[in-house]
């Protein structure tokens, strides 16, 4: 899933990251989120799921974080499926 940066951040000289690409996480990826993740362990975890390094994920801007951590949530919040009971 990609996710355009409405601010790219600067990684490195002259270097712009403009545009992440998530994988979804296997449960590898969640042995390091703690049962009530706080937002610095979401954003690692994004981090993680998009091969960036924690440096530009804290250089992110606003709205771009909380784009973030709205994506980086659905994977790990399915919610319950409605419809008939089994």
């Amino acid at each position: 899933m990609k996710l355009k940066l409405k601010k790219p951040v600067e990684h490195g000289t002259g270097n712009f990251v403009s545009e992440l690409e998530f994988r979804e996480p296997i449960a590898k990826d969640m042995r390091a989120i703690p049962m009530e993740p706080k937002q610095g362990d979401m954003l690692d975890l994004a981090a993680t799921l998009c091969g960036q390094p924690p440096s530009v994920m804290n250089k992110l801007c606003l709205q771009d974080y909380a784009n973030v951590l709205e994506l980086v949530s659905t994977f790990i919040v399915g919610g319950q499926e409605t419809g008939e009971s089994v």
